[in-house]
């Protein structure tokens, strides 16, 4: 069995989508000759955790934790205490607006800390705040690498602090390394929203300093691929790997369907202005005052995070009476949740259309078997749901096509006609296919040449 040292700051007992990514893996290598030893956050700081998911860990696996001096406790401490004098203060302009206050954080409501934080984050924190764990996870990383023989170090962001800590790995150990991107790093607006000129010449420094020095980059899709290909002419194209996300059957295994009494729209994950959801909002509104009788039939769930301005939107469209926020829960809870939906909803801006983006939702949208609202531009995400028959795909920006298209799936939900065909699913997206691709990958790597 041959060692693969994977250093992921996002792994459990951290929760969110963006742990599934390397937690499949860890899970389907040693089926394929390759042992993990995972060096990762102790005592992180993530707005979600999911303790229940430690349970998919093997005990074959080694797990590192390096401290990630997030100083949890004194945060805690600090916002209490900024929140209650935040409170007295403020307690008289604040009537009326609790809801939308409960999903901002400390920081943003207070003017002088938001400064104070967007400074942190743009001079202090490069590449991003979990710089705190880089000296930590060096010292762990090397006593790995001193006391076990490693064949492939493993860097997966974001955090991209983890690529620096395979930078050096690379650099002091001269193992070969692999940098995987699940998203974009320099090129990512949503990341880099809000940053000077010369920070963001920053992160593309360090970027590319990254791309050059990996042995192999991995990247999500054929899309941003290319785009690294295009950005990075002087390194072989050969370097870079397309290997996308994907669906692990398992997950729904032992999760019975219920079939709701409503009909029942679930959205899961975080909500922000990239999902761009307004005309959906828009489309609920106009069913609402045109058909009443179907939307006193129709419930609502957004299941983690939802930005502010649209909560302040449901309350202006008098929609809080058939739509729920839910904060976040755990994995399998999730599952249920959306394994017993109606129909799901995938909402994705436009201003995403030719970027190559899929959403980590998709796939457990795809192994649920259960009907896409797909308010997607014409990409790749599309075109995942006209392949595999999965749903209706709608112009974000369009409310009437939205409309036409939930009347559509009621209609079906009324008749009993909703069920998706049961057929298989790519299996080029399976996580046990994307695994051992990956360890292709590493196979090629330490071949000798």
């Amino acid at each position: 069995m041959k060692n693969v040292l994977v250093i992921s700051y996002f792994f459990p007992p951290l929760g969110g989508a963006g742990i599934q990514r390397t937690l499949k893996f860890v899970k389907y290598l040693p089926q394929c000759g390759w042992l993990p030893i995972v060096l990762t956050q102790k005592h992180g700081h993530h707005f979600a955790y999911d303790y229940e998911q430690l349970e998919f860990i093997s005990k074959k696996v080694r797990v590192v934790r390096a401290n990630a001096f997030e100083f949890i406790k004194l945060r805690k401490t600090i916002r209490i205490i900024l929140m209650n004098l935040f409170t007295l203060t403020h307690s008289s302009n604040q009537k009326g607006n609790t809801l939308n206050q409960k999903y901002i954080s400390t920081s943003k409501r207070i003017y002088p800390l938001n400064l104070l934080r967007k400074f942190v984050e743009q001079w202090l924190f490069i590449p991003d705040s979990k710089i705190r764990w880089f000296p930590a996870a060096m010292h762990a990383g090397l006593k790995v690498t001193r006391n076990t023989e490693i064949d492939i170090l493993y860097s997966t962001s974001y955090p991209y602090t983890c690529h620096l800590i395979g930078y050096a790995l690379k650099l002091i150990t001269n193992k070969p390394w692999i940098a995987d991107f699940r998203d974009p790093w320099a090129d990512n607006a949503f990341m880099t929203k809000g940053f000077s000129r010369w920070r963001r010449r920053i992160d593309h420094q360090l970027e590319g300093r990254v791309v050059q020095k990996a042995d192999i980059v991995v990247l999500p899709t054929e899309p941003i691929g290319k785009q690294f290909i295009k950005k990075y002419p002087m390194e072989n194209s050969a370097k870079f790997k397309v290997i996308p996300n994907g669906y692990d059957e398992e997950d729904f295994r032992g999760i019975k369907e219920k079939k709701p009494t409503k009909f029942t729209i679930v959205f899961t994950g975080t909500l922000t202005p990239s999902s761009s959801p307004g005309q959906f909002f828009e489309a609920l509104s106009k069913i609402s005052g045109e058909q009443p009788d179907i939307i006193s039939d129709v419930k609502v769930y957004f299941v983690g995070w939802i930005e502010p301005i649209y909560v302040k939107l449901i309350k202006e469209l008098r929609l809080d009476n058939i739509i729920e926020i839910m904060p976040y829960v755990s994995r399998n809870k999730c599952l249920r949740i959306i394994a017993g939906a109606s129909i799901l909803l995938l909402p994705l801006a436009e201003s995403w259309k030719d970027k190559g983006i899929f959403t980590g939702k998709i796939f457990d949208y795809l192994s649920a078997r259960r009907p896409i609202l797909a308010l997607v531009p014409e990409d790749i995400a599309a075109n995942l749901i006209r392949q595999t028959n999965s749903g209706i795909v709608v112009n974000p920006e369009e409310r009437d096509a939205i409309v036409k298209a939930i009347l559509t799936f009621y209609e079906k939900h009324k008749n009993n006609t909703l069920a998706l065909d049961r057929g298989t699913l790519p299996v080029e997206y399976s996580r046990q296919y994307l695994t051992k691709t990956l360890a292709q990958v590493f196979d090629e790597l330490i071949k000798p040449r």
